[in-house]
């Protein structure tokens, strides 16, 4: 993340929840954080490759539609 926040040359950042095994309302928070701070930089943030607890989280907090979700 320091890097992103001094470095000029990255626009992108893909993040891969696949080998997540825990989910809670915690990482829900992270997450719509990250999508707002890096939205406010000019950074284009995706969230793909979800894993069964991740997926679940979401649905069961109704945020497909609130966060920058692209399965691969």
């Amino acid at each position: 993340m320091r890097l992103l926040l001094h470095a000029t040359d990255h626009q992108a950042l893909r993040l891969d929840l696949s080998g997540v095994t825990r989910y809670d309302r915690d990482g829900l928070f992270m997450l719509t954080g990250l999508h707002t701070v890096l939205g406010g930089l000019g950074v284009d943030f995706t969230i793909t490759k979800l894993s069964e607890a991740v997926q679940a989280g979401i649905t069961a907090e109704a945020m497909e539609h609130r966060l920058p979700l692209h399965p691969e």
